[in-house]
């Protein structure tokens, strides 16, 4: 998938994290963890369905 996308996307997430837990990012390292975990677990969903769809595709 585009980088700007699973970027996009990350941030999204991350804000919704941030509105309903504030106190838990208020440590800079907190947020950037959940930022890298977020980014990270979004790529290996978009790698695992454009898999799925190239195989679909190849049937």
């Amino acid at each position: 998938m585009h980088p700007l996308l699973i970027e996009a996307v990350t941030n999204l997430i991350i804000e919704f994290l941030f509105l309903f837990f504030p106190k838990e990012f208020e440590n800079p390292l907190t947020k950037w963890i959940f930022e890298w975990a977020v980014s990270n677990l979004l790529k290996l969903i978009f790698y695992y369905v454009k898999r799925k769809l190239e195989e679909h595709k190849s049937k």
